[in-house]
């Protein structure tokens, strides 16, 4: 088991958007009482899903569209058998095309996933499997998909978990250009992805011609997918100084790797072996963006960063301001380490780790100071 827990600690979108960012192979499983649904992953990729509700089957699909009368209907179901699918043999009939049956079943799919985005209870697992072996596999990009599934969402208890307290800062993810490419925005969507730079989710309600509702629910969306990142007040004693401060920076290694080793280790406790991986994914992002700093700088299995690789890439680097931009990146991975945590834990969970973090800060910086 790679991933498991329950819909009213973390909600959908983070799960997806974990498995996502793990580009793990598997099948992720989520039960409701006896509804059971299932979404397929290839690589980190939403490739198929699978409902056990009658009314998500393509039958039905193909019935409510209207491409196939009630009659036909009736007269193809019968024929279902194990390993003969209803499209199959709607195919086979040459009542259906090729091409509508292909539509059909990238309906069929989005509509199973997009009705598991109004779930608030319910248990989810995960778990590795081989690819799978549909040969109609949705051609839509897995943000895209979760935005959309966002912007469908009608409870208010699930968006306000997502985006937190309305003075939130929005700030670009490492990602944020490529996140972009992959999604389908709106002239008013577009406008409001330009404003919200290094804006706070208020400013945004007040510049935004949606009602607060949409747009709150566009910016979770955009939170979810890791176009934006939410950039809280820092609560770190160490202070960034322009120029080599070789003490300065060695205690800002330490703290902040402690930091880093106490998030993965809460992590791995909680979420499971894959809590891992999504953390160095993140990690890989952010040396994207720091490929000078961070070159050949890997996260070690407990979650620190090698501060001996990292202090001669700062010696072999010609800049101004050195400690300051080791701080920055310290910061960059920090937040991306707490982006996966917000995911994969609950907000009581969440709201522990922040307080323990706190503590940790609290701690060596009263041990520097002796």
């Amino acid at each position: 088991m790679l991933l498991k827990g329950s819909l009213k600690v973390t909600t959908l979108p983070e799960i997806l958007h974990s498995i996502c960012i793990s580009k793990e192979t598997g099948i992720l499983t989520l039960q409701q009482f006896n509804v059971k649904k299932k979404i397929y992953f290839e690589e980190g990729k939403i490739a198929f899903a699978y409902s056990n509700q009658r009314k998500d089957s393509l039958g039905d699909v193909l019935l409510r569209s209207g491409t196939i009368a009630l009659e036909m209907y009736l007269k193809t179901a019968d024929q279902i058998r194990p390993g003969l699918r209803h499209g199959q043999i709607l195919l086979r009939e040459k009542v259906i095309t090729t091409q509508q049956l292909i539509t059909a079943v990238h309906s069929q799919v989005q509509d199973i996933i997009f009705s598991l985005f109004h779930w608030v209870e319910g248990t989810f697992e995960f778990e590795k499997e081989e690819k799978n072996k549909e040969t109609i596999k949705l051609n839509i990009s897995s943000s895209d998909l979760i935005l959309s599934g966002v912007k469908r969402i009608t409870d208010w208890s699930i968006i306000s978990k997502m985006i937190g307290a309305i003075d939130n800062v929005m700030e670009e993810s490492p990602e944020f250009e490529t996140k972009l490419s992959e999604i389908q925005l709106d002239d008013q969507e577009n406008d409001i992805v330009k404003y919200a730079v290094g804006r706070s989710i208020e400013d945004v309600l007040g510049y935004s011609l949606l009602n607060d509702y949409e747009t709150c629910r566009l910016l979770a969306g955009f939170i979810t997918i890791d176009l934006f990142r939410i950039r809280k007040s820092q609560f770190f004693i160490l202070e960034p100084v322009t120029d080599i401060d070789t003490d300065k920076l060695k205690r800002m290694a330490d703290l902040f790797n402690n930091i880093y080793r106490h998030i993965q280790s809460t992590l791995r406790n909680s979420a499971g072996p894959m809590a891992e991986k999504i953390l160095k994914n993140y990690y890989m992002e952010v040396r994207q963006t720091e490929k000078e700093l961070l070159k050949n700088v890997e996260m070690k299995d407990d979650g620190a960063l090698d501060s001996d690789l990292l202090d001669l890439n700062l010696m072999n680097l010609e800049m101004e301001n050195k400690t300051e931009r080791v701080y920055q990146m310290y910061l960059k991975v920090l937040s991306s380490l707490l982006k996966a945590a917000r995911e994969l834990l609950g907000g009581d969970e969440m709201s522990r780790l922040d307080q323990e973090i706190k503590e940790l800060v609290e701690r060596m910086s009263a041990t520097t100071e002796e």
